[in-house]
């Protein structure tokens, strides 16, 4: 399922099954330790190295949750190791050699969000979205868009149950869907 990362990943099953999601947007949720964040990052991985020129977004809610010990900088660094992508520590992303790049963003406050308007991603990523308002999932989500041709936009989503956001997050991704 990683094979674009050109050294062997394992996934487990509930991650394979979100990696062939097709859906415009996807919620992978779960307890603690699900390797949710992991399964995104592989997923923005493939995107760029299939779509090049493409950019992705990854966000939390803070900066700071970012760069924890676990979090998706420190992972990104432990999947890209072999050397599929150049950090760029000043800018916070990784540039792929055929021109693509993932941009890792926060939104901590409500007015944060501005920072994305007139952006555009092919694909982005918010990770433990019940920690977000649906105004900021709103208006970042319609950064989801971009001009390469024939490259459909997606957003894709992790989360543990609760959170600020737990109501909205429920109503827009587990009532009108079964889980998979």
């Amino acid at each position: 399922m990683a094979e674009a990362l050109k050294r062997e990943i394992t996934v487990n099953l509930k991650q394979q099954l979100f990696l062939m999601r097709e859906e415009d947007e996807v919620l992978f949720g779960g307890a603690k330790g699900g390797s949710k964040t992991f399964a995104q990052l592989i997923f923005q991985a493939q995107r760029r190295q299939e779509l090049p020129g493409s950019d992705g977004l990854f966000l939390r809610r803070t900066y700071g949750q970012l760069e924890n010990q676990g979090g998706a900088i420190e992972e990104s660094r432990k999947l890209f190791s072999g050397g599929i992508a150049v950090w760029q520590g000043d800018a916070r992303k990784w540039r792929f050699p055929n021109g693509s790049c993932i941009q890792f963003g926060h939104c901590e406050h409500e007015e944060d969000k501005e920072k994305y308007q007139s952006s555009q991603y092919a694909d982005i990523c918010f990770d433990e979205l019940t920690q977000f308002t649906e105004a900021q999932y709103m208006f970042i989500g319609a950064a989801a868009r971009t001009t390469l041709p024939g490259v459909k936009v997606l957003i894709r989503a992790g989360t543990n149950p609760l959170g600020e956001g737990h109501r909205w997050v429920y109503e827009r991704f587990v009532e009108p869907a079964p889980p998979f």
